[in-house]
């Protein structure tokens, strides 16, 4: 039950990644839409303040002006929620990779063990010659074989664990200093808007 739970929220969080980087770039051009908006509408200001004639094309322009800063510091509320998402979901992702690490050294540990106290040739030969048959003693020397490749298998896995979790913590940081970016951005908005 709990396991069909686990797939299903992994799922569900796979959808939403990719919907996400989709979503941010549509975001990204959304604001650079905005930001191009709203400097053409300060150029737009100028002008007509030079003209006091026109004082309501003024107050049009300066309301324009906040509502689409408003806009603006929407679209970033939404890039930083999709920033937040993707951090719990690589939070999570490295919570996981550190668990399979976990275990996977400890197997490791654990045949590592069992293959020092088996350690001599004498172990080994003696396992071999105590066969029943020539077939017997066929199999026992490929099951040495295999148990040696299953110890070069777990190095593997452990080496390549290791180098996913390390990406997914790049990836958790670059993340983080994006946020702190858009976050840096949303309030000088703020302020902007609070001064329009």
């Amino acid at each position: 039950m709990v396991k069909k739970a686990f797939l299903s929220l992994l799922f569900l969080a796979c959808l939403i990644t990719v919907n996400a980087q989709e979503t941010k770039e549509d975001i990204q051009k959304k604001q650079q839409q905005l930001k191009n908006e709203l400097a053409s509408l300060n150029k737009m200001l100028n002008d007509i303040k030079a003209s006091k004639k026109q004082s309501l094309g003024q107050l049009a322009l300066v309301q324009k002006k906040i509502e689409t800063r408003q806009q603006l510091i929407n679209n970033m509320n939404t890039e930083i929620k999709a920033l937040n998402n993707d951090i719990y979901k690589n939070s999570l992702e490295i919570y996981r990779l550190r668990k399979e690490l976990d275990t996977l050294k400890r197997n490791y540990s654990k045949s590592l063990v069992f293959a020092y106290k088996n350690r001599s040739n004498y172990d080994y030969l003696n396992f071999i010659f105590s066969a029943t048959s020539f077939n017997d003693a066929i199999k026992r020397v490929a099951y040495l074989r295999s148990y040696r490749q299953y110890r070069e298998t777990q190095v593997t896995a452990i080496m390549q664990t290791q180098q996913l979790m390390e990406n997914k913590i790049t990836t958790l940081t670059n993340n983080k200093t994006q946020k702190n970016t858009a976050l840096k951005d949303q309030s000088s908005q703020l302020v902007i808007l609070e001064n329009d």
